[in-house]
């Protein structure tokens, strides 16, 4: 764990030190990067790349219609971010993780979503309420038999953690969060489609939406650690059972 808390730690001293001459800054327009690095990433989090899979540049700059110059500019974000890795003589890939770092990562996103829920839980509104009620109840009605049933699936537990985390309206914490779930995504998704691990996690998910409901700060904290830590041994039992655990 000590590698990624190390990392977040300066990342985040470094943003305190910062901010302030940041926001003394005129706006600049989105640039061509900046718009490709969320085109990437919607797609990695879409599922469209697994996990170890090369990201051919010559393709993207074909398809989005521009040089390998702003490219390259996101793709160098995307790696600073934990999505991508550079490899060499074969360029950008989707983030690989062996099993050390996807324990670590949970370690981590276990000690701030449930910092993140707790407070969420104190002060959070009743529009968040009433979302977090309503998108556990998406996920639980969902057909399982549809064929988009595991992308739908993965979109509503987004929201669901997504809405909860930014209750809790902190917004540094909302960004730690937010980038450690964007790291593992790839592999949540894959988990989906090759267990029955959903199932679990719906039920954990009504009791959390009922803790927050409630502002039981105390419960939806424990429930979220547990929840973490369930999905963790959940996906590294589907990995291991494919054969893709190291």
């Amino acid at each position: 764990m000590r590698g990624y808390l190390i990392k977040y730690i300066i990342y985040f001293l470094s943003l305190y030190a910062i901010l302030p001459l940041m926001s003394k800054l005129p706006l600049a327009p989105r640039s061509v990067s900046d718009r490709i690095h969320e085109l990437v990433r919607h797609e990695i989090l879409g599922g469209k790349y697994l996990p170890g899979d090369v990201l051919r540049q010559d393709d993207l700059a074909a398809r989005f219609g521009v040089s390998k110059i702003p490219l390259r500019e996101a793709f160098s974000r995307l790696e600073s971010e934990g999505m991508l890795v550079l490899r060499p003589r074969r360029g950008y890939a989707v983030a690989s993780l062996d099993q050390a770092e996807i324990v670590e990562i949970f370690e981590l996103r276990a000690l701030i979503e449930t910092h993140a829920a707790r407070l969420a839980a104190e002060h959070h509104q009743e529009e968040d309420a009433g979302r977090v009620t309503r998108l556990a109840g998406d996920m639980m009605a969902l057909d399982r038999n549809a064929a988009d049933y595991h992308s739908r699936w993965c979109q509503l537990n987004r929201d669901f953690h997504g809405a909860i985390i930014q209750a809790c309206r902190q917004r540094h914490v909302i960004r730690m969060a937010l980038q450690l779930r964007d790291i593992i995504e790839p592999y949540i998704r894959l988990d989906t489609t090759m267990s029955t691990s959903d199932a679990a996690a719906d039920r954990e998910h009504n009791q959390i939406a009922t803790a927050f409901v409630a502002r039981n700060s105390g419960l939806v904290g424990a429930l979220s650690a547990a929840h973490c830590y369930h999905t963790r041994d959940r996906l590294l039992a589907s990995l291991r059972a494919q054969g893709r655990a190291a």
